[in-house]
């Protein structure tokens, strides 16, 4: 069943709208949820997406490095990410631990995750 538009779910109550993403275009596409969670300290190596990323930080703290520098997002705050190919490092910045809901939109014949380099 299709919900309009700024539609909700029975019994569901909103807790942030996140958005809007960058488009990515794709001949098949794929929507991932993903639970984050991370010791304080916490890193990933950098790495891209073959589309777009959007978080929800339930707890601790996130800092997202870039081209761009760096992006800080504590709890409570909904973050639309970047598009296709962005280069990134995320670290678990807070004195506690992290934990962020983490949504991808990306193209579904591409690997979900790539290594990469920041200039």
């Amino acid at each position: 069943m299709c919900r309009p538009v700024k539609g909700s779910s029975a019994g569901g109550t909103k807790v942030a709208e996140v958005g809007p993403i960058p488009r990515v275009a794709a001949p098949l596409y794929l929507l991932r949820i993903n639970d984050a969670s991370g010791a304080p300290g916490s890193i990933t190596p950098v790495h891209s997406h073959p589309g777009s990323e959007a978080f929800f930080v339930l707890a601790g703290e996130r800092s997202i490095r870039g081209a761009h520098g760096a992006m800080l997002v504590n709890p409570g705050q909904p973050e639309a990410g970047n598009g296709a190919g962005f280069a990134m490092q995320v670290t678990s910045t807070g004195s506690t631990n992290l934990h962020a809901l983490v949504m991808f939109v990306v193209d579904a014949a591409k690997p979900l995750s790539s290594p990469a380099k920041l200039p």
